[in-house]
């Protein structure tokens, strides 16, 4: 199942002010987790694809949903972005190119190391 957008506000997108400060007070619940694949239990563990889930949530922009298995190595050492596929696939997403701004409330892909499958989301014009 597809999550689907709540509580559009015309004029102001699905980031209205309180849907931002909503996300970064999650974020803040989560500072200091340490990363653990395929997780999300405060203080225990969480991984980006589920911080960005979580985040999403507690901003009122998505329903909960649970994401469907990855498997942790997926990415490694690929030339294409295996997330942005992965989100085409699971969520009704519009991929952006690169050269796009960002701006509060966007998921943001990215390669790290040998890995290609990193995502973030755009708080306060910081990416975490």
């Amino acid at each position: 199942m597809k999550p689907k957008p709540i509580n559009y506000e015309p004029g102001l997108g699905i980031w209205p002010p309180a849907a931002i400060e909503n996300a970064a007070k999650r974020f803040e619940e989560w500072r200091g987790t340490p990363w653990q694949n395929r997780m999300a239990k405060r203080g225990v563990g969480i991984d980006c694809l589920n911080l960005v889930r979580e985040l999403y949530v507690a901003a009122d922009v998505l329903e909960e949903f649970t994401l469907p298995y990855y498997h942790f190595a997926i990415g490694i050492r690929e030339q294409f972005n295996v997330m942005e596929s992965f989100l085409e696939i699971c969520c009704e997403v519009d991929i952006l190119p690169a050269t796009a701004t960002a701006t509060d409330g966007d998921a943001v892909l990215f390669r790290c190391g040998d890995t290609s499958n990193h995502i973030g989301m755009v708080l306060a014009d910081t990416v975490v």
